[in-house]
């Protein structure tokens, strides 16, 4: 049997071993061990969240059930931290499912609206916080979901209890990802400490005070980014971004949940006490729920013979709880009075030190607009689709739609981000392209940002910013070309931006420089016409497929030929070989998409080219056959609800549909659509089919397994462009930017959710 008294880290493989053959001591002590970092780990991801002690113990229950699977003893560390990791991203999903039902479930309301055990006031008051460390531990609250998780771990390793390499197996990630993901992480946490700082000080700048009057007093990544913008254009806010010490050098050392150091007395009593001798005379109310789920959790861990350890669990949360409440002022005219209230549910000291030590301060203006909980969307759906349309006043004027051929510049994109908000960007008449943030309502949030652009082909977005990708002016040198006239010789651009919409980096994806132009022998760069691109990404990289022109050398002039490019960029802005990368795909493309599907780790690409007239992919795999008469037109590409892919592309003016894998296409669909420009977006579990119709659009929803139409044609009261896209939405809706009624303003046409 396994000594209980041994210690230290080179017996842990040992330890791991015994408890896999049944002994019940090295379970204990396992148990024992790694109650304190699991609590660490997801007390911090979810911010105190009452689903803490659920999650925690889940962990447990898995790590028990399954711990005869792990193959290697020495990896127990990391795998434990891996099935944490993936709980908490498990409990984030089911929290946002459930949150519709809040107004149904009494039990729920009040499990939701108490936040009884909130690590961050907890850690402020019990480790005696310096200013600057308090500052750091109310900036996790401004942090996205994910970085969350992420900064759990990494406080973790900056404290010498995880490794670099349990980072990595809890992510799922390389090595060098993580390092990167880490680096942006503590990019976002500084400038949520630069945040804290000025709502904090006193007395605001006027434009700081008028922008804390919108507020609603809870920290969010979207309020992050206005406040941040401010601050770095204030010359009096400025302040607050100087003197910060390195996060490394504030967090290293610290525990950051001090339930782990109640636990202590409760484990010798756990040895020697039934689970129901353990019950708090005074619970703090959020108790309730884990009172009432621990006789369950009992039976269910004392199959394994750790019951008396895991009840201790259950209880402890439940004494070192703290309720907490802010209460706004009525609004001043000339600042946003700040009080904040709070008491302590079972410790007269934590009430005492909870009056001195302020958390984040509220600010007393009503907001504009009503965020969503955790800045996620959750669009109601309907048993039909229903279109709802937004117009922006975006405050510059916006390139118009002109004659919409492929020789003229894209005026707008929209890009969805992972909680199901948008950045919409559009060409303004400047010489810039422009991006904006939208709310869940589809309002724009804050100041647009500008990049140097002359032309917008797309936009794509993830949790930490996104990527545009945009047309410059490039040089083409003196030739001499073989004949013909000469025509710009422009280059594409992919430009890294934010959660603030500003820019991180930028990467030529074709290969123009002061010694290369667009008339020497080897140039690759935008041409006249043909020159929209489209963008995806992996997860981690992200790619970009359009037309080029290619400089060829024949004899003493050039030839300039046109086809199509794609480049895969990484996440720190390196461009990237393979990862199904070319330089040249199509001859003629005239029409590029592009879809990452993670079930074959591949990009899939469709063109529309005069090679033979027909939709290909990449090089000359035919997927439908066409005919040279000059109607041929390539539309979008989405994923199959099987197998496979749709591709949306009409000839002689009638849409079709075009099922296939890696070959021909295996199913055609005939729709009643007369258009020459289909529009093709995945829509939930469906796909949407839309295009111009008159002086508005049409839409058709389909299976997107069968390829059969779902209910009727139905319209969409926005202009429609021959090659702006549709974009899907997580919640399964599906948006589009649309002309304005004035040169300043957009529309957002919404396809809500289908139930």
């Amino acid at each position: 049997m396994y000594d209980r008294n041994a210690g230290g880290a080179s017996d842990e493989a040992a330890l791991v071993v015994a408890a896999q053959n049944g002994d019940q001591a090295a379970l204990d002590v396992l148990v024992d061990r790694y109650l304190p970092l699991l609590y660490n780990i997801v007390g911090r991801a979810l911010d105190g969240n009452h689903d803490v002690d659920d999650v925690v113990q889940e962990t447990l229950f898995r790590v028990v059930d399954r711990l005869r699977e792990l193959r290697d003893p020495a990896a127990f560390r990391s795998w434990t931290v891996a099935i944490a990791t993936r709980l908490v991203r498990d409990r984030w999903r089911s929290r946002q499912a459930q949150s519709a039902g809040f107004e149904r479930d009494p039990e729920a309301q009040l499990d939701a609206a108490d936040p009884g055990a909130d690590f961050v006031d907890l850690t402020i008051l019990r480790l005696a916080l310096t200013d600057q460390r308090r500052e750091t531990a109310l900036a996790t609250r401004w942090l996205d979901e994910d970085d969350r998780e992420l900064l759990a771990l990494w406080w973790l390793e900056a404290a010498g209890e995880l490794t670099r390499a349990d980072l990595v197996a809890a992510l799922g990630l390389s090595a060098g990802h993580v390092s990167v993901r880490v680096q942006r992480m503590k990019a976002q946490l500084e400038t949520a400490r630069t945040v804290v700082r000025a709502i904090q000080a006193a007395p605001w700048c006027r434009e700081f005070d008028a922008l804390a009057r919108r507020w609603d007093g809870r920290p969010s990544s979207a309020w992050r980014k206005l406040f941040a913008r401010h601050i770095r254009d204030c010359v009096t806010c400025a302040v607050h971004r100087e003197g910060l010490v390195p996060a490394e050098r504030l967090l290293a050392g610290l525990s950051l949940v001090p339930v782990p150091i109640l636990l202590a007395a409760h484990f010798a009593r756990a040895a020697h006490a039934p689970a129901a001798a353990l019950k708090p005379k005074h619970p703090a109310s959020h108790s309730r729920r884990a009172v009432k789920h621990g006789h369950r959790t009992a039976r269910r861990f004392a199959l394994h013979g750790s019951a008396k350890v895991i009840a201790a669990v259950v209880v402890v949360a439940a004494v070192a709880g703290t309720v907490y409440a802010a209460t706004r002022s009525a609004p001043a005219n000339t600042s946003a009075t700040i009080t904040v209230t709070k008491t302590a549910s079972a410790d007269p000291t934590v009430a005492a030190t909870l009056s001195a030590s302020p958390s984040a301060a509220k600010a007393s203006a009503s907001p504009t607009t009503s965020p969503k909980a955790n800045g996620d969307c959750a669009r109601a759906a309907g048993t039909s689709p229903v279109v709802k349309t937004t117009t922006i006043t975006v405050g510059e004027s916006v390139t118009g739609y002109g004659g919409q051929s492929d020789t003229e510049p894209l005026p707008m994109a929209i890009a969805a981000t992972p909680s199901g908000r948008s950045w919409l960007a559009w060409l303004g008449t400047n010489g810039k392209v422009y991006l904006g943030n939208l709310d869940c309502d589809d309002h724009l949030i804050g100041t647009p940002t500008s990049f140097t652009g002359i032309d917008l082909e797309d936009v794509a977005a993830d949790a930490n910013g996104g990527v545009l990708l945009l047309t410059r002016k490039g040089d083409c040198h003196t030739g001499p070309l073989c004949g013909g006239t000469s025509s710009p010789c422009n280059t594409m651009w992919m430009v890294r931006f934010d959660n603030s919409g500003h820019e991180v980096w930028e990467q030529q994806v074709t290969n123009l420089s002061s010694s290369l132009g667009g008339y020497d022998s080897g140039a690759r760069f935008v041409w006249w016409y043909q020159h929209h691109g489209r963008l995806a990404s992996n997860g981690t990289d992200y790619a970009a497929y359009f037309a080029d022109a290619i400089t060829v050398q024949n004899g003493s002039c050039v030839d300039i030929h046109e086809g199509d490019r794609m480049e895969v960029v990484g996440p720190t802005g390196s461009l990237l070989s393979g990862h199904d990368s070319f330089a040249l795909g199509c001859s003629h493309s005239w029409d590029t998409h592009i879809v990452w599907d993670p079930r074959v780790g591949h990009f899939i690409m469709v063109c529309a080219t005069d090679n033979d007239c027909r939709i290909a992919q990449p090089a000359y795999r035919t997927v439908a056959s066409g005919t040279c008469d000059g109607t041929l037109f390539g539309g979008d590409v989405v994923l199959s609800s099987n197998a496979g892919y749709w591709v949306a592309w009409s000839q002689g003016g009638h849409a079709r549909l075009d099922h296939f894998s890696t070959g021909s296409a295996d199913k055609a669909v005939t729709t009643s659509a007369d258009t020459s420009h289909p529009h093709l977006v995945s829509y939930g579990s469906r796909m949407l089919l839309a295009w111009g119709s008159g002086s508005k659009m049409a839409a058709q929803v389909y299976n997107a397994g069968t390829g059969a139409a779902v209910g009727s044609q139905f319209t969409i009261n926005v202009r429609d462009h021959a090659y702006m896209s549709f974009k899907p939405f997580p919640d399964g809706s599906a948006a589009y930017p649309a002309a304005g009624s004035t040169s300043t303003s957009i529309v957002i046409a919404r396809v809500m959710p289908m139930s």
